[in-house]
């Protein structure tokens, strides 16, 4: 990315096991006429120079600098020859020599190695937690409020952001770990470690940006979602996942390039899956809206209906949502409380009426739906019970206040409470109408 005449900016990604990698990059740029100046949050910033072979180093052993002591390092490595360019956060320095026959800041190879292994090994491990950690904080610590609100484009945009995440780090702990075991084979073996590559290391950065790019897409893309001036979003999101889809496959010969025919049949069931993906966003994203009391939109079902009261608007709050996995309707009136924002955890007074009704065609959705309703709701111990009135598949009973209920049915979950009368007749004018929509 060129900032000015003179200054040409880079976003570049590396580890310890790329510092060579990156020495042959930095080559490069001196030989196109570009000098590094400065490296800031991963941005490498190149000045214009006169053409030159320089011979570069990343040294990563700042660590066993003592703090206050890095000048009288950097000038010991000046005294041997080396330029100092600049520094990453403290822990990598870089520099530089026309003279190729400078001797290396670091000989000991094996020490080197070692340093460079642990480093990975380590980051290895971190990546693993944090892609477990979210992976169970997003299926089963927490999913009851992702899927109590799937139908809500926010909400999507969340757990969508955190696959992106994980795939991120499941995708580099795969990288490192293949460099990793083939550094300790070639150790057994005695041969010479094979570095991160210099057309690999800019392959990956390619990726990254790529990633970066797409993530930032179907963020921007989810937010527009639910605006219905915008009926082009469904096009939009079809591209991204299409995109998306076409960089797996990209890592995926990248990372298995020795195993051309595992690459390929690999690539090709994804490929399939993911034509199958788009064409069905394309085809159900099309309706997505969301929108909050819209008075163009009569509501399916409200106190009146139970109760002759004259309703304030800060006394009613309605919405209705779509997603890719499910459709949304909340309604909820309370006499005496402001309403205006839906809150779960709210306390009801004496008099209030409240339904949600959660639709999808997807089973496992629905399963995930009711069982986190359950958890949501787990204060007020929701009970099975058999009451054929309803016609549901399951039915669920508020066994604290003893007027609310959880129903499952084959294509939704309704959740209705209130301090209305659940009679028979009460019970069969809510479902007809709950399930009319």
């Amino acid at each position: 990315m060129r900032i000015s005449k003179n200054m040409l900016a880079e976003l570049l990604f590396f580890r310890e096991h790329e510092c060579k990698a990156v020495e042959e990059y930095l080559e490069e740029k001196a030989l196109e006429g570009w000098m590094l100046s400065d490296i800031r949050c991963g941005l490498f910033i190149f000045k214009k120079s006169a053409p030159g072979n320089y011979k570069f180093t990343v040294d990563n052993f700042t660590d066993n600098i003592k703090i206050g002591s890095e000048r009288e390092y950097i000038e010991y490595c000046e005294a041997g020859g080396w330029t100092y360019l600049c520094s990453t956060f403290g822990k990598y320095f870089v520099f530089c020599t026309k003279d190729e026959f400078t001797t290396p800041i670091q000989t000991d190879e094996e020490i080197v190695i070692k340093k460079v292994r642990k480093s990975i090994l380590i980051s290895m491990f971190f990546y693993i937690f944090i892609a477990t950690m979210l992976v169970y904080i997003s299926l089963f610590q927490k999913s009851y409020v992702f899927f109590t609100e799937i139908s809500d484009k926010n909400s999507l945009s969340v757990m969508m952001g955190l696959l992106l995440i994980v795939f991120l780090y499941i995708s580099c702990t795969i990288r490192d770990g293949i460099w990793y075991f083939k550094s300790k084979k070639a150790l057994k073996m005695g041969e010479d470690i094979n570095y991160i590559s210099c057309k690999s290391f800019k392959i990956k950065n390619a990726y990254v940006k790529v990633y970066l790019n797409i993530g930032i897409l179907i963020l921007m893309i989810l937010s527009l979602i639910g605006d219905e001036t915008n009926n082009m979003a469904y096009i939009y999101i079809s591209i991204v996942t299409f995109l998306l889809i076409i960089f797996i496959i990209k890592f995926i010969n990248i990372t298995l390039s020795k195993y051309k025919k595992v690459s390929k049949i690999l690539g090709t069931i994804i490929f399939v899956v993911g034509l199958f993906l788009c064409a069905n966003i394309f085809f159900t994203v099309k309706d997505m809206v969301n929108y909050v009391g819209d008075p163009n939109q009569p509501v399916i079902m409200s106190i009146n209906d139970f109760e002759n009261i004259k309703i304030k608007n800060t006394n009613l709050y309605y919405e209705r949502s779509e997603s890719l996995l499910a459709s949304n309707y909340k309604y909820y009136y309370d006499k005496f409380n402001n309403v205006e924002f839906y809150d779960y955890n709210s306390e009801p007074s004496k008099e209030y009426f409240d339904y949600e009704i959660c639709k999808s065609k997807y089973e496992w959705v629905l399963d995930k739906i009711f069982h986190s309703y359950l958890k949501l709701y787990k204060y007020h111990d929701y009970v099975e019970v058999k009451d054929k009135d309803w016609g549901a598949i399951k039915v669920y009973k508020d066994n604290k206040e003893k007027n609310g209920y959880l129903l499952r049915y084959k294509d939704r979950v309704i959740c209705v409470s209130g301090s209305i009368d659940f009679t028979k007749e009460n019970k069969k004018f809510i479902k007809d109408k709950c399930l009319e929509w």
